[in-house]
This record gives structure tokens, C-alpha cells and sequence, in this order.
């Protein structure tokens, strides 16, 4: 089973509701609780995904930013993500290339672009 992707704010609410109350309680109380104050995002996801991170795991969501503000990050040194989803035979793959200068390319021969985000490491 793969974890799951959250975003940074349910990441954060998720890391304090364990510390407060532990795994099982905020996972027996999930379906049932209107969580408030700095647990509110939890009222985001749904029961099957919070288990997921409470048991198996989670990853944050990348902060995406507009290919602009990508290009001046890198101008100013700092690696940038590009976040890809392409296809090659029908069959649709998810890459994450990190580029740290104007010369980086990314071998995306062949294949049709879906979708293609960006984020600042």
C-alpha cells in the first residue's frame, strides 16, 4: 500500500492531532469529530486516507509555482522540481526531475505531455 499525499496543512494537522491524542484515538474519533482550531484541515480527508497516514505513511504535496517564478529561482541558484506526467504507449507515467541549472534538460523523448507543475526545492 502507497502513501498518501497530503497537502502541508493536513501534514502538520495530522503531526499534532498524534502528539495530542495518539494514532487511535484521532482515527476512532475522525468520523465523528469536527475538528477545529489548528486541526482543522483534517475535516479535509477523508477516513480511508487518514489511515493511510496514520499507518502507512504520508508525503507532502509540493508547493506548485508558476514556470515564471521557477525559471527566477533558478536564476538565482536555488534547484527547482519539475513535476511530469507524460504517456508512452497509452500507459501514463508520474516523474520528478530535479533541474539545477538553465543547461538541465529532461529526456522526455517520444512521449506526449500531460501535465507538467513545477516547485522550488
Amino acid at each position: 500500500m502507497k502513501k498518501v499525499v497530503l497537502t502541508k496543512e493536513q501534514a502538520e494537522a495530522v503531526k499534532l492531532a498524534v502528539a495530542d491524542y495518539g494514532s487511535d484515538i484521532v482515527m476512532d474519533d475522525h468520523h465523528r469529530t469536527i475538528w477545529g482550531g489548528t486541526l482543522k484541515a483534517l475535516n479535509e480527508l477523508p477516513t480511508h486516507q487518514l489511515a493511510r497516514a496514520l499507518y502507512v505513511g504520508y508525503e507532502i504535496e509540493p508547493e506548485y509555482v508558476p514556470f515564471e517564478k521557477a525559471m527566477e529561482e533558478l536564476k538565482n541558484g536555488r534547484p527547482i522540481i519539475c513535476h511530469v506526467e507524460s504517456s508512452l504507449s497509452g500507459e501514463v507515467v508520474k516523474e520528478r526531475h530535479q533541474i539545477t541549472s538553465h543547461t538541465s534538460s529532461v529526456e522526455l523523448t517520444g512521449r506526449q505531455i500531460i501535465d507538467g507543475k513545477w516547485s522550488v526545492e
